[in-house]
């Protein structure tokens, strides 16, 4: 495995990161492996311009594939009685600052992603 914060290349993989480039455009950029890439930084979530139109049930339409996506969701969940079944995936206590916001469902997607902030 490669440590690709040592490369020449690293910074400008840095700024394709923070400019929210696709992972698998810059896999095809440069030739690294994408888990060489996600070990490096840690993970990589994509970056979408627009704010995604959301259902009544929280739920939108994945960008890639069309399936349903659900929102991520950190913190400690607690049992809702009026929502047994949230239509939202976990993701735990600990946020940073490139976590996804919706995932999605489609089984040969899982395409994450967060919204672009402007300002």
């Amino acid at each position: 495995m490669t440590d690709l914060r040592m490369h020449h290349e690293w910074p400008l993989l840095v700024q394709m990161k923070e400019a929210g480039f696709p992972l698998e455009q810059v896999v095809a950029f440069f030739g690294f492996r994408e888990e060489d890439i996600r070990k490096a930084f840690g993970g990589w979530v994509a970056v979408e311009s627009t704010r995604p139109k959301v259902a009544q049930d929280g739920t939108t339409a994945c960008p890639r594939c069309s399936h349903e996506a659900w929102p991520v969701q950190f913190g400690m969940w607690a049992h809702d009685p009026d929502n047994p079944d949230p239509k939202a995936f976990m993701a735990g206590c600990v946020v940073g600052g490139d976590d996804p916001e919706w995932r999605c469902t489609g089984e040969d997607c899982g395409y994450e992603w967060r919204v672009l902030r402007s300002g």
